[in-house]
């Protein structure tokens, strides 16, 4: 009860959680919502919790900058890195090099924020 009272004040704070401490999916959902950067702590973490798309899709909506800390698997979504990049074009640093390579996330990246080109990979940089 005395973490979901200090994530609902500052969802910052649930960086601050003692390790062995559990963090339950109400909890990670009121402190993602608040403050994206916790997506780091559940990650750090591992678990379930940090692989759970449905909270890093949340998360993203509100900060795409926080695909920084997503796993490789959402950082290869299609859809949860649209969302990022939608929000923020330069979470397009974060995406999984075949995404990054992809036209139609580069011209979402590139709309929200034309500095995110950069991030893009094109032709003859892509691996393959």
């Amino acid at each position: 009860e005395l973490l979901k009272t200090a994530v609902t004040q500052d969802g910052g704070s649930l960086g601050f959680t003692p390790d062995g401490f559990e963090i339950d999916r109400e909890i990670a959902t009121i402190a993602l919502s608040k403050d994206g950067a916790g997506l780091e702590t559940l990650s750090r973490r591992g678990g379930e919790l940090a692989a759970d798309p449905e909270l890093v899709m949340m998360v993203v909506k509100a900060d795409g900058y926080a695909l920084e800390w997503a796993s490789d698997l959402h950082k290869d979504s299609f859809d949860i890195v649209m969302a990022a990049v939608s929000q923020n074009g330069n979470a397009l640093e974060y995406a999984s090099e075949t995404l990054r390579s992809n036209d139609e996330v580069i011209k979402a990246a590139v709309a929200e924020d034309a500095g995110a080109a950069e991030y893009a990979i094109r032709g003859d940089e892509a691996e393959g």
